[in-house]
C-alpha cells in the first residue's frame, strides 16, 4: 500500500492503464516476464509477495525521468530499478526519449527487465567516462533481461581505447541473461558483457563502433547469440571462452548463429565443448573470421575442445592485422587449435576435461565437423584499404587506412592445430584466394581426419597440407577423399609460364597435398588440375593414391617441361587423365582434348588418350611363347592412336612353374 504522504511527496502514482506503450511491452514481454499490470510508485513499500506478482512494473518517467536529452535522468533510472526490486522484481519501462546517464545502474537482486520502445527510439547516454551504463555482480542467481533500446558511448567523442569500466553492460552469476533487441553504440571497451551466468541469450541485437569486444560471454554456458548484426570493433566481434582458472568441467553449449559479423576479429571461442557456429556471414574480419580452442597467452580455453560443427558460414577477406602495425597477426578464414594431447589414450568417459588443472589428461578433443563453408578472398591489393570502398579500418587505436599487399594468396583458409587433430571431419568447405587451403600441424598427433569433397581453388602454397613435428614414427590416418584442387586457375603464380606451363623450381609450389612426416595418408579419388605436383613430398611408404583424376595438357609421365597444367604427371595409382587445353594464349583455352580409355582391358587399347609411359594391365592373362605370362602393355607415345609395336607393346613376365 501507498501512504498519503509518500503519495503527496512524490506528487505522482503510476495508474493500471499507464499507456499505450506500457500495454505493448506487456504483451511483448509475455512468457519473459509476465504481464505488465501492476504498476509501482516511487515509494512502493517493500514485503514479502508471491511469485505470481513478478509481473510488477515501474516507468522511469514517473520517477522524474524526462528523456529530454538534456536532464541527467540517472537517479530516476535508479529508483524505478530499486521499487521494482523492492516488491520481489520485475520490469523497467523506458519510454520513447532520450536519457543522460551518468554513473552507473546497479540493478538488484530480484529478476528484472528493462524495456525500451525500441532501437533509436529509446536512447541512453553515456554521459562520461570510466563507468558502466549497467553493472551488477548478482549473489542470488536472479534473472535480468535487455530490451528494445539504444546505449550510445563516448567514442565518437574520445576515440582511445577506455578502461574496463567504459562498458555498456557487465552482468555476472546470473541464471538467466537476456540481450533482444538492443543497440550499442560507440562503446569505449565491451559493450555487452555477462560472465559466468548460467543462460544467456543474444538475439535481434546491433552493435556498432565498440573499442573492445562486441559480446563477451566468457565463463557462461547455454549461449545462443542469433540474428544480431556486428560491425567495427577492435577485438572480438563474439567471444565466449572457458575461464582462465577454471578447475571444474568447463561450461558448454554454444550457438552463434545467422549473425552479420564485419570488421573486426571474428567469432572466438575458447575451451568450446558442445558448440555450433552455423550459417553466419563474416565479412573482412581482423585475423580469423571463426578461431575456436586454446589461447596460451592468455592461458583460457586450455581444456580439450569437442563435439563442435562449423557449418555453412560465409567467411570473406581476413586481413593480418600487421598491415595497420600490430606486432603480432593471423591470417585465417577457420582457426582451430586445441591444447596438444598427451600422447597417451585416455577412455573419453574417464577424463576430466578441466580447463587449467595440471593433474588433467588431455585427449586433445574430438568429434569436430567443419563442414560447407564458404572462405574466401577475393579483395585485390589496393594502396589504401578505403580503397576497397568501406571506408577506414576500424582499430582500437583509431581508424586506420593501410596499404594492403599480399592480400589473396596468403593466410589458410582452414587452419587445424594442437590435440584438435584428431577425430575431425571437414567436408563439402569451398576455399578460395588463400596461401593454403586446409592446413594441419603443431600437434602431437594425427588421427581419423577426413578431409572430403572440398573445393580448394586459386591457392598458392598447397591445397591440403601438415607441417608439424615428424610423426613418421607412427602411423597417423588422414584420408583427402573426393576434393577438386584446382590452384592456379588464373594462370598467375610465379613458377607459372605463360603457356601453362611450370617453371622447374626446387620449391615446387603449389602442391596438391603435403604431408610431409606423417605415415598411413591416403590421397583418393581427387580431382587435380592447375597445380606443379600432385603429392611430391609425402614420406616412402606411407601413401596411398587412388582413383585420383588429373586435368592438364600432358606431354610425358613423370617431372617434364613440356607439361602444362600439371607439371609432374605421376601415374602412381592409376590416375584417370582428361587432357585440356592449358595454354592460356591459344584459342579453346580449357577445352577437351581428349578422355583416357580404360587402365585394363583383355586387348591392347584401341580408343582413349594415353602418356608415354602408362600401363594397361591385362585382365585374361594367359602363357605365351616362350613360357612367358602377358602382364598388360606399355604406352610408348603420347596422343590418340593405337598401333601395337608403335604406340603400343607388349609387356611379358616369366611364367610361374608351380610346384607340388
Amino acid at each position: 500500500m501507498v501512504s498519503r504522504r509518500d503519495f503527496l511527496r512524490h506528487g505522482r502514482t503510476l495508474t493500471t492503464g499507464m499507456s499505450a506503450f506500457a500495454a505493448g511491452v506487456g504483451a511483448s514481454m509475455s512468457g519473459v516476464a509476465g504481464a505488465v499490470d501492476k504498476p509501482l510508485t516511487p515509494a512502493q513499500a517493500p514485503g514479502p509477495i508471491n511469485r505470481d506478482q513478478s509481473s510488477n512494473w515501474a516507468d522511469v518517467r514517473a520517477f522524474g525521468a524526462l528523456g529530454d536529452g538534456k536532464a541527467d535522468d540517472t537517479q530516476a533510472f535508479r529508483e524505478a530499478l530499486e521499487a521494482v526490486d523492492r516488491v520481489g522484481g520485475g520490469t523497467v519501462l523506458i519510454p520513447p526519449g532520450s536519457y543522460r546517464i551518468s554513473s552507473t545502474l546497479v540493478p538488484g537482486e530480484r529478476d528484472v527487465w528493462i524495456v525500451g520502445a525500441g532501437m533509436g527510439v529509446t536512447i541512453l547516454h553515456q554521459d562520461g567516462d570510466g563507468f558502466r551504463v549497467f553493472s551488477k555482480v548478482s549473489k542470488s542467481s536472479a534473472a535480468i533481461g535487455f530490451r528494445d533500446f539504444t546505449m550510445h558511448g563516448n567514442l565518437e567523442r574520445n576515440p582511445k581505447l577506455g578502461g574496463d569500466d567504459d562498458r555498456h553492460v557487465r552482468v555476472k552469476g546470473f541464471r538467466r541473461v537476456v540481450f533482444a533487441g538492443i543497440e550499442s553504440l560507440y562503446c569505449r571497451n565491451m559493450a555487452l558483457t555477462a560472465n559466468t551466468c548460467a543462460e544467456v541469450e543474444m538475439t535481434g541485437c546491433r552493435v556498432r563502433f565498440a573499442a573492445r569486444d562486441a559480446c563477451n560471454f566468457t565463463g557462461s554456458s547455454r549461449v545462443k547469440i542469433t540474428n544480431n548484426t556486428i560491425e567495427h570493433c577492435g577485438d572480438d566481434l563474439i567471444a565466449a571462452h572457458v575461464t582462465a582458472n577454471q578447475q571444474t568441467p568447463p561450461r558448454e553449449g554454444i550457438i552463434v548463429a545467422n549473425n552479420y559479423l564485419e570488421d573486426g576479429f571474428g567469432i572466438k571461442i575458447l575451451g568450446g565443448v558442445k558448440v555450433i557456429i552455423a550459417n553466419n556471414m563474416i565479412s573482412r574480419p581482423h585475423s580469423y573470421g571463426i578461431r575456436l580452442g586454446a589461447d596460451a597467452r592468455w592461458k583460457e580455453g586450455l581444456n580439450d575442445v569437442m563435439d563442435l560443427v562449423i557449418q555453412n558460414n560465409i567467411i570473406t577477406d581476413p586481413i593480418n592485422p600487421k598491415v595497420w602495425g600490430r606486432s603480432h597477426g593471423h591470417n585465417y578464414g577457420i582457426f582451430l587449435h586445441g591444447s596438444k594431447a598427451s600422447g597417451e589414450a585416455v577412455p573419453p568417459e574417464d577424463f576430466w576435461y578441466a580447463s587449467n588443472a595440471s593433474d588433467a589428461p588431455k585427449t586433445g578433443g574430438g568429434r569436430i565437423l567443419i563442414s560447407g563453408n564458404v572462405v574466401s578472398k577475393t579483395l585485390k591489393n589496393v594502396g589504401a584499404y578505403s580503397d576497397w570502398g568501406y571506408g577506414k579500418l576500424f582499430t582500437n587505436q583509431g581508424e586506420k587506412d593501410p596499404e594492403i599487399t599480399g592480400h589473396i594468396g596468403s593466410g589458410d583458409g582452414i587452419r587445424i592445430a594442437g590435440g584438435s587433430c584428431q577425430d575431425v571431419q571437414v567436408t563439402n568447405n569451398y576455399v578460395y584466394g588463400f596461401g593454403r587451403g586446409i592446413r594441419l600441424g603443431d600437434t602431437n598427433r594425427v588421427r581419423r581426419v577426413f578431409i572430403e569433397s572440398n573445393k580448394l581453388v586459386r591457392i598458392r602454397e598447397e591445397g591440403v597440407s601438415y607441417d608439424g613435428k615428424d610423426l613418421s614414427g607412427e602411423n597417423a590416418v588422414l584420408r583427402v577423399h573426393g576434393n577438386f584442387f584446382d590452384l592456379d586457375p588464373l594462370n598467375e603464380h610465379k613458377n607459372r609460364r605463360p603457356d601453362g606451363g611450370w617453371t622447374r623450381n626446387k620449391a615446387a609450389r603449389p602442391l596438391g597435398v603435403s604431408a610431409k612426416g606423417l605415415m598411413g595418408v591416403a590421397i583418393e579419388s581427387n580431382w587435380f588440375r592447375n597445380l606443379y605436383a600432385v603429392a611430391p613430398d609425402v614420406g616412402d611408404g606411407s601413401l596411398l593414391l587412388s582413383g585420383n583424376t588429373l586435368i592438364c595438357e600432358p606431354a610425358a609421365v613423370g617431372d617434364h617441361h613440356r607439361n602444362k597444367g600439371i607439371r609432374i604427371v605421376d601415374i602412381h595409382g592409376e590416375p584417370r587423365l582428361i587432357a585440356e587445353r592449358s595454354d592460356p594464349s591459344k584459342l579453346g583455352f580449357g577445352d577437351l582434348i581428349a578422355s583416357q580409355g580404360a587402365l585394363s582391358a583383355n586387348a591392347a587399347p584401341s580408343s582413349g588418350f594415353y602418356l608415354r609411359g602408362q600401363f594397361v594391365r591385362n585382365t585374361d592373362p594367359r602363357v605365351e611363347k616362350n613360357g612367358k605370362l602377358l602382364l598388360g602393355w606399355t604406352r610408348l607415345t603420347t596422343g590418340r592412336k593405337h598401333l601395337l609395336g608403335t604406340d603400343w607393346i607388349e609387356t611379358y613376365a616369366e611364367a610361374s612353374r608351380g610346384g607340388g
